[in-house]
């Protein structure tokens, strides 16, 4: 009978408390009584994995005319990563058209204000926006 990888994984993991796990969280080896489950069974496509920020920007406190580098970083497996910054204001978001890279240096303050920008990562049809600062 097949059962869902993740109830396989639990049940193995009350026997096999010790199991390895690598750094993508998938299995390495497993073995349960009479059969051995390998992470082939329950490998998953880099690019069929779900599109994430893992990096989100920092609020940054800028001086008069100082400027701030903004960094987003997302990952989706080993599929490659569009990223797209906007400003936001109360009445709109606007696409800063030449921000396209994973980080975004601001154009220098000249005066006291507060401005809030936004990072947007694509890949494929799936996108995901980045906390605002």
């Amino acid at each position: 009978m097949l059962f869902s990888g993740i109830f396989i994984l639990e049940i193995i993991f009350k026997i096999f408390p010790t199991t390895m796990i690598n750094s993508t969280n998938t299995y390495l080896l497993l073995f349960c009584f009479f059969c051995v489950i390998t992470d082939s069974v329950f490998a998953q496509n880099d690019n069929q994995a779900a599109l994430s920020i893992t990096s989100q920007p920092a609020t940054t406190v800028v001086p008069k005319n100082g400027t701030a580098t903004l960094s987003c970083t997302a990952t989706k497996g080993d599929a490659e990563i569009s990223y797209q910054w906007y400003l936001h204001t109360d009445e709109s978001d606007t696409k800063i058209e030449e921000a396209t890279e994973n980080t975004y240096t601001t154009e220098p303050f000249s005066e006291k204000e507060i401005k809030y920008y936004y990072c947007k990562a694509s890949c494929g049809n799936e996108s995901i926006a980045s906390v605002g600062v």
